[in-house]
Formats: structure tokens, C-alpha cells, sequence
């Protein structure tokens, strides 16, 4: 997998050194989601969540644009006995693949980074337990959506080990990226 990783960033680092620029879209942009609603695929019985994220980026050619994604999930659960909040943070590089030209844009993309995960419980009786229960590792992120102008609208499925996995569906606005 270090291989697999090391050659995609090579392969990023030789694309931005060739200079070949987006033609007529302004090629960095940053992708703010300021609300993801997450559905988990805990074996635990957390309940749909939220998250957040921000996605830096830059259009290499008219078509394909890489970034670097991070983002953070937070899930719930409870009895009337206890509360249970379950938290995956991610680091993931991606890249897009933009179809047809103008402001309004389907993609899809993937993404490959590092997870972490971690739990804490509260009890009716005051106490609470807090541990790294997901631990962390590598994952995938296939997603697709739509662009339109400076909004985005995607679904992502966070491919993540032990137990972390999710699917989030978000709306972002994009500062920067448009055609000039």
C-alpha cells in the first residue's frame, strides 16, 4: 500500500511540474462543507451523524482536478442507561473526473488516505470511557456528484478498516474554480 501511495504522489508532483494548467477554469479551489450527513456502517448500532470538511484543489487540466480531503464524522447512540458517540477523522488524496465543459459538471472521483477512529461512552452513573476503538489505516473514497458553479453536491462512500466505514452526502460551496 506505501508503494501504491508513493506512486500517486509522484505522479501529482509530475502533473503540477508539466504545467499542463486547466485552459479555461481557474485551476486551485477549496471545497468548504460546512454540513455532511453521515450514515455509519458500525456493527455497534450508532445512529446517522454529521461531519465536516474542507478539500483543497487544483485543476490540472480542464478535466481532472486532485486535492487533498479532510474531514471529520461524528456518530451517536444511546440507551437510557448510556450515550455512546462514535468519531472516524480521515486524510485522503483525491482526484476527480470532471464530464463536459460549462458551470454545471458531473464527476466522479477517488480518494485514498489514512482513517482513525476513536469512541467515548458516558454512563448514567457519571462515568465515562473514552479509548481509540477504530484504531486507524488506510481506506478508499469513491464518489460522484455534481458541480454547479461555486456549489457542489456529492456522495462519497469512505472505505475505511475496522469497522469505520460511511457513507456521507454533502453540499459544499467552492471558493475559487470557476471558468474565467
Amino acid at each position: 500500500m506505501n508503494k501504491f501511495l508513493l506512486t500517486i504522489a509522484i505522479a501529482i508532483t509530475f502533473a503540477f511540474s508539466a504545467n499542463a494548467q486547466s485552459e479555461s477554469y481557474v485551476p486551485f479551489r477549496v471545497h468548504i462543507s460546512p454540513f455532511t450527513y453521515v450514515i455509519p456502517n458500525y456493527t455497534k448500532g450508532y445512529g446517522a451523524g454529521a461531519g465536516i470538511s474542507i478539500e483543497p484543489a487544483y485543476a490540472i487540466n480542464d478535466n481532472f482536478v486532485a486535492g487533498l480531503k479532510l474531514e471529520a464524522a461524528l456518530f451517536g447512540s444511546g440507551t437510557e442507561t448510556s450515550s455512546s458517540i462514535g468519531a472516524v477523522g480521515s486524510y485522503v488524496l483525491t482526484g476527480d473526473y470532471y464530464l463536459g465543459e460549462g458551470k454545471s459538471r458531473f464527476f466522479g472521483g477517488l480518494g485514498v488516505g489514512l482513517f482513525s477512529g476513536a469512541t467515548a461512552s458516558i454512563y448514567d452513573n457519571g462515568s465515562t470511557t473514552a479509548e481509540a476503538a477504530g484504531g486507524s489505516g488506510f481506506g478508499l473514497v469513491p464518489r460522484v456528484g455534481v458541480q454547479l458553479s461555486h456549489f457542489r453536491l456529492a456522495a462519497e462512500y469512505n472505505l475505511a478498516p475496522k469497522n469505520m466505514s460511511y457513507l456521507g452526502i454533502k453540499a459544499a460551496i467552492t471558493i475559487g474554480g470557476g471558468m474565467y
